[in-house]
């Protein structure tokens, strides 16, 4: 009877522990529905695409800025201890950020560099000790400082809206302060263990980090940058875009975090394989609910209005989202035989050929092939793996 309840008390607590640190990405993931279906400012897409870009830029300089840190110290602190950050922002936080945001400033003006330049560092901040958190089970502060993120800035952009009081700048104020309230939390709190030195990461790691998300949203990207989008007819089309865009965002969430069981599923690591994936009944039901998921929401529950249904735009995305499994599973097979080199060599040709069908788009000036980059990018990486490092992945078992 004891052993039973303590069995029992196991499985609730890591059925409480997974709610909690799934609650806010699926908050989150709601509202950039919301929002990128031109719900959350009802009539105003100005304000809906400044919050989408200035969202895509703050996540694409996160990414640049912490140089693959938060995987470092999640494998090299213990329980208790925090990081000495003091050397790493010093010598990376700080000049990375201030690299991205003179970027920033010619692109789209200082008004953004000047926020994404006081956001960044203390989201960085934020992620470490979210990680220190993690490492020590205090998953209730994780999941609260995640709240207090970006579903924090969106729901007091919204109030402010509201209060017809919006304006941009207002906006990227709420982002400052809901990184602000972040920042404060965590260093309240931080974990009051010995400091632990982390060694700064040799290129290859960031690289990595900074090319799979350019491999997962070049797209996006292009569009928050503004670069060059005239295929695009008007600013309906482009909310249309990015609340299309957000499926495989979203299903990419969902498979990180179902990604571990599927894993166990397939076998331990020597057996692991491309095609076990596509033969397993668990990640062929996943893809069924993918799909049915994405119609589902696109075209009855959360569909822009204004807009048409356009199967010729919807279809790109759900090939997107099909293809985030596999495209993960190939950088767990590399990363799990310590090859980070491999796996930017593939993101390199990846998005070299991305590049090249971005050539196409603006020579046809056509959004549909635009929509097809991302997808045709993951496609690249899986077929580049098989040709490439076949061989070698079968001889340990990975074929």
């Amino acid at each position: 009877m004891i052993q039973f309840k303590k069995i029992w008390s196991n499985y609730t607590e890591t059925a409480v522990n997974s709610f909690l640190l799934l609650l806010p990405g699926a908050i989150s993931a709601l509202l950039i529905f919301f929002i990128s279906s031109n719900r959350l400012f009802s009539g105003n897409k100005d304000y809906t695409l400044s919050l989408l870009n200035f969202y895509q830029l703050q996540m694409l300089g996160i990414t640049i800025a912490k140089y693959g840190i938060d995987q470092m110290v999640i494998s090299r602190l213990k329980p208790g201890y925090r990081t000495d950050t003091n050397t790493f922002f010093l010598q990376r936080v700080l000049p990375l950020t201030l690299a991205f945001c003179i970027v920033i400033g010619f692109i789209k003006g200082w008004i953004y560099a000047a926020f994404l330049a006081l956001i960044i560092p203390m989201e960085i901040m934020s992620i470490l000790v979210s990680v220190e958190w993690s490492i020590s089970n205090r998953v209730r502060f994780t999941s609260l400082l995640t709240l207090l993120g970006n579903p924090l800035a969106f729901i007091l952009a919204y109030i402010v809206y509201k209060q017809n009081l919006l304006s941009v700048n207002l906006m990227f104020g709420c982002f400052l302060f809901s990184s602000l309230i972040r920042i404060t939390l965590a260093l309240l709190f931080r974990n009051k263990g010995s400091k632990t030195k982390i060694a700064i990461l040799s290129y290859h790691v960031p690289l990595q980090q900074v090319g799979n998300y350019f491999m997962f949203r070049l797209d996006q990207v292009i569009i928050a940058m503004s670069l060059g989008i005239s295929f695009f007819s008007n600013k309906s089309l482009i909310t249309h875009y990015l609340f299309l865009a957000k499926f495989p965002e979203v299903a990419s969430g969902v498979i990180v975090t179902l990604a571990p069981i599927l894993y166990r599923r397939l076998g331990d690591q020597a057996e692991v394989s491309l095609k076990k994936l596509f033969n397993d009944k668990l990640f062929l039901l996943l893809s069924v609910c993918i799909c049915i998921c994405q119609l589902a929401v696109s075209f009855f529950l959360f569909k822009p209005g204004n807009m048409n249904n356009n199967i010729l735009l919807f279809l790109p995305f759900v090939l997107s989202s099909l293809l985030i499994l596999p495209a993960n599973l190939v950088t767990y097979i590399l990363l799990k035989n310590a090859e980070v080199s491999k796996i930017n060599v593939l993101n390199f040709i990846s998005c070299t050929i991305g590049l090249l069908v971005l050539g196409l788009v603006f020579l046809s000036n056509n959004v549909y092939i635009f929509s097809l980059l991302v997808p045709i990018q993951l496609l690249v990486y899986i077929v580049f793996f098989k040709l490439l490092y076949y061989e070698k992945a079968r001889t340990a078992g990975f074929s």
